[in-house]
């Protein structure tokens, strides 16, 4: 929009400038048609030599979508700020609604590196992580993550707030691969202990958390309900574009 009206303010300025310089020469135009035909030449030749093609701003722009409910980009799970140049940020998601810190793909369109790190008074204890088709992530019957089956698992000593996986294998240009971050983290000052996976989609889209109760009495007749034994664990997308 700017380089339009840049544009038209200069072919002002220059046809004020050519009607002014006529006006000055104009007893020498009447007398001749070749100087008239010259200051013609001018004006089409300056006029011609600007690029008439737009500028392209913010070429490599590119905007993640995110959809409803829990983890919706406007929540702030995934970090847009963050993910520039090779780098992708998700928030790591303790208890499902505690942001405990976050979890980095690197290196994208090279060798493909993923740190967690943690925030506040929260520690790692446990990891366990995937990166690789949607189709190999280990799973058990009801679709469910079986994360001791995950490629790379450690267990790490209190006071760890950052770990580093690197050179994890390199993505094709134009291909995708599936991030499943799996931790244990632990709060230091209250002693709290939750399960944690970075933000993403759900892995088991018909899965959900569950409980159950029941009673009966002392002739074994009884009653209950519960739920399924859904996971909430989730996995995000990479793709080297």
């Amino acid at each position: 929009m700017w380089y339009y009206i840049e544009y038209i303010i200069l072919l002002s300025i220059i046809l004020i400038f050519i009607v002014n310089l006529s006006q000055i020469l104009k007893p020498l135009i009447m007398k001749n048609n070749y100087l008239l035909m010259l200051l013609m030449g001018i004006v089409l030749f300056i006029s011609c030599s600007v690029d008439n093609d737009p500028i392209e701003e913010f070429p490599n722009l590119v905007i993640i979508g995110g959809g409803d409910g829990i983890g919706d980009i406007n929540d702030g799970n995934v970090n847009n700020e963050a993910n520039v140049d090779d780098d992708i940020t998700v928030d790591l998601m303790a208890g499902q609604n505690i942001n405990a810190g976050s979890v980095t793909v690197s290196g994208i369109d090279d060798s493909v590196g993923v740190t967690y790190s943690t925030e506040g008074d929260w520690e790692i204890v446990e990891i366990h992580l995937f990166i690789g088709d949607a189709n190999d992530l280990p799973t058990n019957n009801g679709g469910n993550p079986q994360i001791g089956q995950f490629p790379y698992s450690e267990t790490y000593n209190s006071g760890t707030t950052s770990v580093n996986f690197s050179d994890l294998l390199n993505i094709p240009e134009g291909e995708c691969v599936w991030v499943a971050a799996h931790a244990v983290v632990v709060n230091s000052v209250t002693g709290q202990e939750e399960t944690a996976w970075a933000f993403g989609e759900p892995i088991n889209s018909g899965g959900g958390n569950g409980n159950g109760n029941g009673n009966g009495n002392g002739n074994g007749n009884g009653n209950g309900n519960g739920g399924n034994n859904g996971s909430w664990a989730m996995y995000f997308e990479v793709c080297n574009n």
